[in-house]
This record gives C-alpha cells, sequence and structure tokens, in this order.
C-alpha cells in the first residue's frame, strides 16, 4: 500500500502532466502518446481533480470562449431605385404595406 507521500508524489506528477496537457491543442490521447502516459489513468487522474474542482469543470483550457449574443436588430434599410430615376429610401419591415401602395400608385 502506497504511503502518503508517495500518494502525494503521484497525484502533483498527475496534475503537472494534465496542467501541461492543457497548455496545448493536443488531444489527451496524442498528448500521452508523445509523453509515454498511460491514456486510461491520465483519464482517471483528469477527472478525479475535476470532481475536486469547486466548480465540477477545469478552469483552464477548456477550449471555450464566452459569448455575447444580442437581440437587438440592427436597423437596416434598403433603397429601391426605379428605371426612371425615382429613388425610394427608408424601406423596412414596417413599412412596406406603405410601400406597396406607393408601387401601385406609379
Amino acid at each position: 500500500m502506497a504511503t502518503v507521500e508517495q500518494s502525494k508524489h503521484l497525484s502533483d506528477y498527475w496534475q503537472e502532466q494534465i496542467s501541461a496537457w492543457e497548455q496545448t491543442d493536443q488531444t489527451q490521447k496524442s498528448f500521452c502518446e508523445d509523453h509515454d502516459l498511460d491514456y486510461h489513468r491520465f483519464g482517471y487522474w483528469r477527472r478525479k481533480y475535476r470532481e475536486q474542482s469547486p466548480s465540477g469543470v477545469i478552469q483552464q483550457g477548456s477550449g471555450f470562449v464566452p459569448v455575447r449574443h444580442s437581440l437587438d436588430r440592427v436597423a437596416t434599410s434598403l433603397i429601391l431605385i426605379l428605371p426612371n430615376g425615382i429613388r425610394v429610401q427608408g424601406i423596412e419591415e414596417s413599412n412596406l404595406p406603405l410601400l406597396s401602395q406607393l408601387l401601385r400608385q406609379l
């Protein structure tokens, strides 16, 4: 059975390996192959550290970026230029019925 000191050393070793992997763009499998690490042990220790973290996820190296989404529409308007040179500006969804009436009159 491992002593407390040996367990601490083993834990520190795997934490270093996981931290090193987080700094790369490699998959876990390729990182393990490149560093002669047992892939399944790597996964075991990674899960163990993730469970120990306060939020339940590893904070560094997740690869996700926060994205803001705005529901505000950007006001866009169309311009209609007729063959005779008449130019109708400010066409928007809100005034399409008016534009339809205008075009019928022309």
